[in-house]
């Protein structure tokens, strides 16, 4: 016995049936991330029709790939959420990260010094920070460099922007000579670390560390 509509209905059945997603939320981030710096984040979750994403700051977007810059230090959690089938369906993926700051932490020098102190001068913002440290004099090569550690009032914030950096030798009863120009960054390309300064037979190495 036949009846009528009973093919259409299994095919529309079938045709639901297929339609179904089973979401799966993914995302790979790093364990850190620097204040200020715009990051793009991409979901690698599968099988789903729209994707939201939550930062822990109060701040979140739709879509799979998402762009994001932490303007303050913390600890924060992200999450993702894949929906599907209208968003009857979903799954969740969260993440911890820090959001943090690059600081410089010491130095290195190369070279062969006469002089009595170097004073490293470090422009941030228009503001001037300087370090002067004595037992300069020597013959320092890179398997024995000259080394220093910042004090913390020298421990500035690199910006994700430009910081200019000066090396001068200091003698008794003498003037200041710059070993090395002022030398601008651009630290939103530059991620080196260390990164180097070079002029008139002297290289200067720059460590920095989150904080």
């Amino acid at each position: 016995m036949r009846i009528p509509g009973l093919t259409h209905l299994s095919f529309s059945l079938l045709l639901m049936a297929s339609c179904n997603l089973n979401p799966t939320a993914c995302l790979e981030m790093e364990e850190i991330y620097e204040v200020d710096r715009q990051y793009q984040f991409s979901s690698c979750s599968e099988n789903y029709e729209f994707v939201t994403w939550e930062f822990g700051d109060g701040t979140g977007f739709l879509g799979t790939d998402a762009v994001k810059t932490f303007g303050r230090k913390g600890d924060f959690t992200v999450s993702v959420k894949a929906y599907a089938n209208g968003a009857y369906g979903f799954d969740e993926a969260t993440a911890g990260i820090k959001a943090t700051n690059r600081v410089i932490d010491r130095f290195t020098i190369t070279g062969n010094s006469v002089y009595e102190s170097f004073r490293l001068i470090n422009s941030v913002n228009s503001f001037d920070f300087s370090e002067v440290c004595p037992n300069a004099a020597g013959n320092f090569t890179p398997d024995g460099p000259f080394e220093a550690v910042l004090q913390d009032e020298m421990r500035t914030v690199l910006p994700v922007g430009i910081s200019s950096f000066k090396l001068t030798g200091i003698r008794t009863n003498g003037q200041p000579i710059d070993l090395i120009d002022i030398t601008s960054i651009d630290f939103k390309d530059n991620l080196d670390n260390p990164f180097e300064l070079r002029g008139k037979g002297f290289v200067l190495s720059i460590y920095w560390v989150y904080e």
